[in-house]
């Protein structure tokens, strides 16, 4: 037996055979649709965009030339934007909004029903409804659909401040790092000059060199002392010498003017051995002096050294500390997320047309088993 074959012009006779089963199931289904679709809530989005930004590397940010350019710039990157997308997926991001917001009493779980079960739906509804997501301008989209437009708004714009929290508390990980070296290098730095300091204030009192080079001269006080003490010393003596001659030859030896003069004599002698050699008592002497002017001018070369690198070791410190204290944002916000003045779903109408034409279209579909049945039975029958 040969299949039959059908057309429209076979089914218009079935569809007025059927118009009224097939017209009242169709209007019930319309009808269902209808108020289906109006018990359904109005769904609103709430959308916060922002760009990832081109944060400045610690190091960067205590360079000097640093304070010229610009130190916030946006990142086109799409691994910056992959990142921040991953940093909104990733379930430490998801769990910190739900406990937040009580998302398991707002999708209507009770609090007692504090589940594994419980909060894996939680997440998996959390999840239906929010999307991040990069845009064709290389921007991140932020956005969260809710019933409550208001509670979308702050929802989206929470996760988006949990991003770049999240985001920063990363990037400073390493930055803390760098600020424990730059104190690191301080404390070193403090050690070796507080060490140096002592050995130049040990050496000082050994060889009685208080004074420091002038920069106008060149020279240290005691030079200068020296010099000017030999010299009126020597003169003096050679002076005190050639009058005792003049006197010894004109005078007794018992004169007391040669008598005087003798003692003059010694007592010159003596400060001109003082002066010259250590052995002498006075504290600052030539012999001291050649001695120790270069241990301790090398000794004040490297404390001047090391007091130089130690300040700029503080500086960098504290610079590196206060950077860190006051880092900017590492999202550049274009649009925070606002309560939506129109909603997303459902869209009533294409509910309503849909549902009406898959009522009909089934309809139709049942109405041909149960003709081809009956076709078939009579087939049967009369053969």
């Amino acid at each position: 037996m040969a299949a039959p074959e059908y057309s429209l012009v076979r089914f218009l006779p079935l569809l007025q055979k059927w118009r009224w089963p097939l017209g009242s199931v169709t209007v019930a289904g319309f009808l269902v649709s209808v108020v289906t679709s109006l018990l359904l809530p109005n769904i609103y989005r709430s959308t916060a965009i922002f760009y990832p930004t081109n944060l400045p590397a610690l190091e960067t940010t205590l360079n000097p030339e640093f304070t010229n350019q610009e130190q916030l710039g946006l990142s086109m990157s799409s691994d910056d934007a992959d990142r921040l997308i991953s940093l909104g997926q990733s379930e430490p991001v998801l769990r910190h909004i739900i406990q937040k917001f009580n998302f398991a009493q707002h999708y209507g779980y009770l609090n007692l029903e504090n589940t594994d079960l419980v909060r894996q739906k939680v997440l998996e509804e959390l999840l239906y409804n929010y999307r991040i997501a990069q845009n064709n301008r290389s921007a991140v989209e932020v956005s969260f659909d809710d019933k409550d437009r208001n509670f979308a708004a702050r929802v989206a714009n929470a996760i988006m401040q949990q991003i770049d929290t999240v985001n920063q508390q990363l990037t400073r990980l390493n930055q803390q790092k760098l600020v424990q070296r730059f104190a690191q290098r301080q404390k070193v730095v403090k050690a070796e000059l507080q060490k140096i300091q002592d050995s130049l204030f040990t050496t000082r009192q050994q060889y009685g060199i208080f004074g420091s080079i002038s920069p106008q001269t060149q020279d240290r006080p005691e030079s200068y002392f020296l010099a000017q003490r030999l010299v009126q010393t020597e003169t003096d003596l050679q002076q005190a010498q050639a009058t005792l001659k003049s006197y010894q030859a004109q005078l007794p030896s018992s004169h007391t003017s040669i008598v005087s003069l003798k003692a003059e004599i010694k007592g010159l002698q003596a400060a001109l051995l003082a002066l010259k050699n250590k052995s002498g008592g006075s504290s600052i002497n030539l012999e001291s002096y050649l001695a120790g002017t270069d241990k301790v001018t090398r000794l004040e070369t490297a404390f001047n050294l090391l007091q130089e690198e130690y300040q700029k070791a503080h500086q960098n410190y504290e610079d590196a500390r206060l950077t860190l204290s006051n880092y900017p944002t590492s999202l550049y916000v274009v649009q925070s997320a606002t309560p939506a003045l129109k909603k997303v779903r459902p869209i009533r109408w294409l509910i309503v047309l849909g549902s009406t034409f898959l009522t009909f279209t089934l309809s139709v579909v049942v109405i041909s088993i149960l003709e081809r049945k009956w076709l078939v039975r009579r087939e049967k029958y009369y053969a």
